[in-house]
């Protein structure tokens, strides 16, 4: 019994330990947030720089790693084996929890919050000149984790333009539905509806292409709410 504690436990710990210094589709790494609830940096630089937390969570990951294999009771031949197949079956089995917790999370928020962007697929892309939208094109997939019918309209997104507003063909403002437990690919271009953008006078000729990390959503009371990737929750950008 002892011998097979001295096996699992620090297994278990690694497995832990690797799994806080990674990004998943779900999450960030849970070892950012434990730091920051601790108050100490994740990053150098806010949310950039070097990954402070690859270095605490390593550091003891090797220092863990190097008295397991010192200390371990189990034979030359089996010892690698055995740690490589309980390693992965337990990083396998924390992500599979970690996400599944995240979802549940996810499915019992308020309103519009229980949508989220896909961790990828998300593209924009728009032309002005002389004051005009010549391009205009988003792709976007987005995933409501509830189980009721959500609607809203789209006021905004992450590049440097303070808003959008968006029309159908009959100049009433373009309303979008997911249903619950769905994903659902959005495309958005000049061909389908009629697109203005604020502040656009202030600006002759400018064009963009880029990642959607953000958008601005309106629902029926006119509430905004801003939805983001899952991994980027609780980043302030």
């Amino acid at each position: 019994m002892r011998d097979k504690l001295k096996l699992y436990v620090p297994i278990i710990i690694l497995a832990l330990l690797f799994y806080m210094m990674i990004t998943t589709p779900h999450s960030r790494a849970l070892g950012d947030i434990l730091l920051e609830v601790i108050g100490l940096k994740a990053w150098t630089d806010g949310h950039d720089g070097m990954h402070l937390t690859v270095i605490y969570f390593g550091t003891l990951f090797l220092i863990i790693l190097l008295r397991s294999n010192s200390s371990s009771a189990m034979k030359p031949n089996n010892k690698r084996k055995h740690k490589i197949i309980i390693f992965i079956c337990t990083v396998i089995t924390i992500y599979l929890v970690h996400s599944a917790l995240i979802q549940n999370m996810m499915g019992n928020s308020v309103g519009l919050n229980s949508i989220a962007i896909a961790p990828s697929g998300n593209t924009y892309e728009y032309k002005i000149v002389e004051g005009e939208i010549e391009e205009f094109k988003f792709e976007f997939k987005l995933t409501n984790y509830s189980e009721e019918v959500k609607q809203f309209s789209i006021v905004g997104f992450n590049d440097n333009i303070a808003g959008i507003e968006m029309y159908n063909k009959q100049r009433e403002i373009v309303q979008f539905e997911i249903h619950g437990k769905e994903t659902r690919i959005y495309k958005i271009d000049l061909g389908n509806y009629i697109i203005e953008v604020k502040g656009i006078g202030k600006i002759k000729n400018y064009a963009s292409r880029g990642i959607i990390n953000s958008l601005l959503l309106l629902n029926d009371n006119g509430n905004e709410t801003e939805i983001v990737k899952l991994r980027d929750m609780g980043i302030d950008k």
